[in-house]
């Protein structure tokens, strides 16, 4: 998986969530044992990725542009183990 996003006509609807349990479904069936995810700083996706069991780890400033401004945003990186 290299990206997991929602059309913002959907967001708030519990999508999101459904897909993150799906993948860690899939991850388990594949015999993964670590999720590895980044997001743009401060985005609500922080909140749904904690609530799904991703251990914020570090952010890297100044690393993804954004459609809403000319500079850089901060992404966060997180990580959750499977067992």
């Amino acid at each position: 998986m290299q990206k997991l996003m929602v059309h913002t006509d959907f967001r708030r609807q519990g999508i999101a969530r459904l897909l993150m349990k799906e993948l860690d479904v899939a991850a388990r069936e594949a015999k993964r044992s670590l999720l590895v995810l980044d997001v743009k700083k401060g985005e609500p996706a922080e909140t749904l990725y904690q609530q799904e069991g991703f251990i914020h780890v570090g952010d890297i400033p100044k690393y993804a542009r954004s459609p809403y401004n000319t500079g850089l945003d901060a992404t966060a990186y997180y990580y959750k183990l499977l067992e």
